[in-house]
């Protein structure tokens, strides 16, 4: 098959562009939030993998230094985003509640 014949992974993500996010990307850090509140309760490793890939793609530009999200659970990947979030806006923001079950009511 020719190149130009193949057909595109539609499923890869793609960086994330939020319309009316404000200087700070509020919008752009509750989608993380809400990312990792859709991401698996124990995942196997190529649910880890393509977390990872989905969340650089998408997130990438919210950190200044490298990271790397825990991914063994949706607990931790629920609390380390909102902590996360909570680091980049203090200045800016009121603090979310980092509780589990909290974030998960809002998210």
């Amino acid at each position: 098959i020719e190149k130009s014949m193949r057909l595109k992974d539609h499923s890869a993500p793609q960086p994330l562009v939020i319309e009316g996010d404000d200087q700070h990307q509020t919008k752009k850090w509750d989608s993380l939030i809400k990312t990792a509140a859709y991401y698996v309760d124990r995942p196997n490793l190529n649910q880890e993998r393509y977390q990872l890939r989905l969340m650089k793609q998408r997130y990438d530009e919210l950190f200044t230094d490298s990271w790397r999200p825990p991914l063994q659970s949706r607990r931790d990947l629920v609390a380390w985003a909102c902590e996360q979030r909570n680091s980049a806006l203090a200045e800016t923001h009121e603090p979310l509640n980092c509780a589990y079950n909290s974030l998960m009511m809002d998210f």
